[in-house]
């Protein structure tokens, strides 16, 4: 769920956006304050990239520590993810762990698997940087 901020600055995850919405408008159940919905669709608020970070990171460290199955976020298949790429803050398979450490451009980032991740009582953490979902470079700020 991406969570999206209103005009107001408070933040909603889109499923909520859109039980908020009101023909064109959403009103924040936090300030009563009205805002017109862009193109007709909640969604479109803005990405609030500071609690995605977090809930990525608390859902991952969720699934790390209880066992629930992680997915490949490389690979199209979606494979069970073994190993994070501290790197490229990134859940690798098998396959994807092996072209990781043989590609030039890769050869050099730090990958831990999930096993010794979870020995160690350690947490992945996602770094602050903020990346585009859609472009994938961090984004610039000015």
């Amino acid at each position: 769920k991406k969570p999206r901020y209103l005009p107001c600055y408070h933040t909603y995850c889109e499923e909520c956006l859109v039980n908020l919405q009101r023909e064109s408008t959403i009103t924040c159940s936090k300030c009563n304050k009205s805002s017109t919905v862009p193109a007709g669709e909640g969604a479109k608020f803005p990405i609030n990239f500071f609690f995605k970070r977090l809930v990525d990171e608390l859902t991952l460290n969720r699934k790390l520590k209880s066992g629930e199955r992680i997915d490949c976020n490389d690979c199209k298949i979606k494979r069970k993810a073994l190993s994070w790429c501290i790197d490229c803050s990134a859940a690798l398979c098998s396959d994807c762990c092996k072209y990781h450490k043989n590609a030039v451009h890769f050869d050099k980032h730090d990958l831990k698997s999930f096993a010794d991740i979870k020995s160690n009582n350690a947490h992945v953490k996602i770094p602050r940087t903020v990346q585009c979902d859609e472009h994938h470079k961090e984004l610039d700020f000015y």
